[in-house]
């Protein structure tokens, strides 16, 4: 009413232990660059490289190295785009690359507590998001061989648990990585539906998991399966008491509605 900002920013990047010199990355060649016959060994070393991960709390920090690693992501998300490569992929190829993607993405998340009005729309940033983002990008592009069936539960378990992110970048990506894998793989289905039923019934919950389900349940058809009947009651319909049902009471309405 008095025309005031109450909306806060908070900036956060994960906690590294303290290092007396930079990060040292090795580049390389992009894939394009070299003949088809070095492209695995290639890909293994900016897998092992990319697992390095650069310290973003100071901007004077790893400056060489954010711009290495961010080149040879883009390499990643390249390659998973050349028919050629796909065709060489092999199982122990992808292993490297999901630790790659494990070593990046799954971490702790930083809580926080602040005394601000109702109404108020407080922003988180990860400010780790340039390389996060081309890894998420990676992960999708992945999608493009059949060889991500592979993915462990336990790997998925992970990628579903980071819809809590505060960042809503974050978010936003891991629910379109959802969306498509889920379209993809009919045999992951349900090992992500018992993921999304186990954080729903612990009360981890964000509007962008909600919206990732709500597409699920339009894929449903009559008469419900006790899996999906039980889902709706012991997961879905707690939540209009959660705590923070705010932050997404609009996805939540609009999944109910389609169940």
């Amino acid at each position: 009413e008095l025309g005031l900002t109450v909306d806060l920013t908070f900036n956060w990047s994960a906690k590294h232990g303290h290092r007396d010199t930079d990060i040292v990355i090795k580049g390389s060649k992009s894939f394009s660059e070299i003949p088809p016959t070095e492209h695995l060994k290639l890909f293994i070393h900016k897998c092992t490289e990319c697992k390095k991960i650069c310290d973003f709390s100071s901007p004077d920090i790893d400056r060489k190295g954010k711009v290495t690693k961010t080149l040879l992501l883009k390499h990643l998300v390249q390659c998973f785009t050349m028919v050629s490569f796909l065709k060489m992929l092999t199982p122990d190829l992808m292993k490297s690359f999901y630790a790659m993607v494990a070593a990046n993405l799954f971490r702790t998340f930083p809580r926080f507590q602040t005394a601000c009005p109702i109404d108020a729309n407080d922003s988180y940033f990860d400010q780790s998001w340039p390389h996060l983002s081309l890894v998420y990008q990676s992960l999708e592009a992945s999608l493009n061989s059949s060889l991500t069936s592979t993915m462990t539960p336990s790997f998925m378990y992970n990628i579903v648990s980071n819809c809590m992110s505060p960042d809503s970048s974050e978010r936003i990506a891991v629910r379109d990585f959802l969306h498509a894998f889920y379209a993809r793989y009919m045999s992951q289905r349900i090992h992500i539906r018992k993921h999304v039923f186990g954080m729903f019934t612990m009360g981890l919950v964000s509007a962008e998991l909600i919206d990732f389900y709500a597409s699920v349940v339009q894929g449903f058809n009559p008469p419900l399966k006790a899996e999906h009947v039980n889902f709706f009651y012991q997961a879905l319909l707690p939540l209009f008491g959660h705590s923070n049902l705010a932050a997404f009471s609009d996805s939540l309405v609009t999944c109910v509605k389609k169940f």
